[in-house]
């Protein structure tokens, strides 16, 4: 910042003196915006130094909390997952291998429909897997803080998964199961594999079923989540409470 402010002392005092050269006229003005660039970003540095690790983790989560309520938004439709390539929930592998035979069948727009069940059923647990995650992002420990601030887009999120995934995934389970339940997708996924004799897939097909649903929901939440976590970082309309300017501006 020093090094700034002299160039521009410098661009001043020459600029009042008479002078005739046009091109040392125009040479001055290009240093007096090189010397007030390199002072705003000496100055962004500083105010980004003094923010104090306590402040630095209240950011970090106000981000994360914020994003999740964004993710929730886009999501939790009936077709938010459906309709979205970049989340949509496929059948799961074992359920790939026997969708030739499934497929072979009259029953195509049934596997179809199917489909779209399990892709519903993620949307409707969009809302509790924010309050789930808004409640761990509160109680988590985020060590280098500073570190997180400083690094990648989505440093945080990505920080944030690899701590809570699994104990994420074991929450979510039982709430997953019951929306499959409640919806008749198990139902309607048993009476599938019946028809085309699939038998390997009826095999602890609820706990598979389960398990697949809230592995690709989290990803597809995850993923969402990162998005928003960068729109923070590089777009100040995004930054919409004091804590985020502050942290984040």
């Amino acid at each position: 910042m020093k090094t700034g402010l002299t160039a521009l002392a410098m661009v001043l005092t020459a600029a009042i003196a008479p002078s005739s050269n046009a091109g040392m006229m125009d040479g001055l003005v290009n240093a007096a915006n090189g010397a007030l660039a390199a002072y705003g970003r000496d100055s962004f540095s500083v105010d980004r130094r003094q923010l104090s690790g306590d402040t630095i983790v209240a950011g970090l989560r106000e981000a994360l909390i914020v994003g999740c309520d964004k993710v929730v938004a886009r999501l939790n439709e009936s077709e938010g997952y459906n309709a979205d390539a970049e989340v949509r929930i496929s059948l799961p592998a074992r359920w790939r291998e026997a969708q030739p035979v499934l497929a072979s069948m009259d029953d195509t727009a049934d596997v179809q429909m199917f489909e779209q069940q399990l892709n519903r059923a993620a949307a409707t647990v969009a809302p509790a897997t924010r309050d789930i995650l808004q409640q761990l992002i509160g109680n988590l420990t985020i060590n280098n803080a500073r570190g997180i601030l400083n690094g990648g887009d989505r440093q945080a999120t990505v920080y944030l998964r690899r701590n809570i995934a699994d104990h994420m995934a074991q929450q979510l389970r039982p709430i997953v199961r019951e929306s499959l339940q409640s919806s008749g997708a198990l139902q309607f996924g048993e009476k599938l594999v019946s028809q085309a004799s699939q038998e390997a897939v009826l095999t602890n097909l609820e706990t598979d079923l389960t398990d697949h649903v809230v592995s690709e929901s989290l990803d597809g939440f995850f993923y969402y989540l990162e998005q928003e976590e960068q729109a923070i970082r590089k777009d100040p309309a995004h930054r919409t409470t004091p804590l985020l300017k502050r942290v984040f501006g």
